[in-house]
């Protein structure tokens, strides 16, 4: 018989996983920069310094774990490509086997006919070589352990495939988690970006109504000093010019008696001098003239007298008042 073939290995498989993890791994440092960006608070930069490296340092042991498993996907795939070229040889092997053992027992009914005609010795080696064959010298027995072994191991690689697969479904869902996580941080501190703004032109605001009232509140301040300043003046003032009052005041009750006296005087002088008039007119004596003239010019003096002292009482209020 034949011996088994060669068992040929199998080409590994292409970087396509790794090419996909590093895109997935650009992409979150790419979201992560982003976020560290749109951050405007200096308060929140050592925080994000943290989650960054958090993230970086979690991102870093996925791609150490994605490895491992890529690498032994690879060679669980091999294995599985040594089972297939296994089970596809062993086909061929059992094919060429049964024409063997057809073509055998093809021999062995051709030679039935002369088997009576053969040598003693030969009959019984022949049935010797029946009664005890070597299993170990069977090369398909060979063949049947090697076969049984590959299938044993074969068995173990899917085990740890499965487990694996579990693994890398984890690594994925906490990658998608991850992901999630910084774009939900992302969306929060835009908001809390804004709300800063907001907060900040409201300040602004009150900074400028604060400026307004205070300069309000200092003019309100200066005018009220003033008319306290302008109160103390007029009291000041006021007291200073009480007994320049008082004499004001006496003063003008002295002009308003003057003057008084002086229509009393200028009345009786009209009097006067219409009642000598009509003396004058009904008498011709010499001496009643004489008299009469003499108390015209009295009541002349009576009256420049008065008018002087009336004179003098009109400065002197005139002053007062000044």
């Amino acid at each position: 018989m034949d011996s088994p073939p060669n068992l040929s290995p199998p080409t590994m498989p292409g970087p396509g996983d790794q090419h996909s993890l590093d895109r997935e791994k650009s992409h979150l440092l790419t979201v992560i920069t982003e976020s560290s960006d749109d951050s405007a608070d200096p308060d929140e930069n050592g925080k994000d310094e943290r989650e960054k490296d958090e993230v970086q340092k979690q991102l870093e042991d996925m791609e150490k774990v994605s490895r491992q498993i890529i690498q032994e996907m690879s060679e669980l795939e091999m294995q599985l490509e040594i089972e297939k070229t296994c089970r596809v040889n062993a086909e061929v092997f059992a094919v060429k086997v049964n024409k063997e053992n057809k073509k055998l027992v093809r021999l062995s009914r051709a030679l039935q006919p002369m088997w009576d005609s053969l040598p003693d010795d030969i009959t019984k080696l022949g049935a010797e070589d029946k009664e005890t064959p070597n299993p170990t010298c069977n090369p398909e027995y060979q063949y049947q352990l090697q076969v049984k072994d590959l299938q044993e191991r074969i068995t173990l690689l899917l085990e740890e495939r499965r487990e694996l697969s579990s693994s890398l479904e984890t690594l994925q869902a906490r990658f998608t988690q991850l992901t999630e996580e910084v774009a939900r941080e992302r969306t929060e501190k835009i908001a809390l970006q804004k709300v800063q703004e907001r907060q900040s032109k409201a300040l602004k605001r009150i900074n400028t109504v604060s400026v307004l009232v205070t300069q309000d509140y200092q003019e309100l301040q200066q005018q009220l000093d003033l008319e306290q300043e302008l109160r103390q003046q007029a009291e000041t003032y006021a007291h200073q010019n009480v007994l320049p009052s008082e004499q004001l005041l006496t003063a003008l009750e002295e002009v308003a008696s003057l003057n008084r006296c002086l229509e009393q005087e200028r009345h009786q002088h009209q009097q006067l001098v219409q009642e000598l008039k009509h003396r004058l007119e009904g008498s011709q004596a010499e001496s009643e003239v004489a008299r009469l003239t003499l108390a015209l010019s009295i009541a002349d003096e009576q009256k420049e007298d008065v008018e002087s002292r009336l004179a003098v009482t009109e400065t002197k209020s005139l002053e007062l008042e000044t």
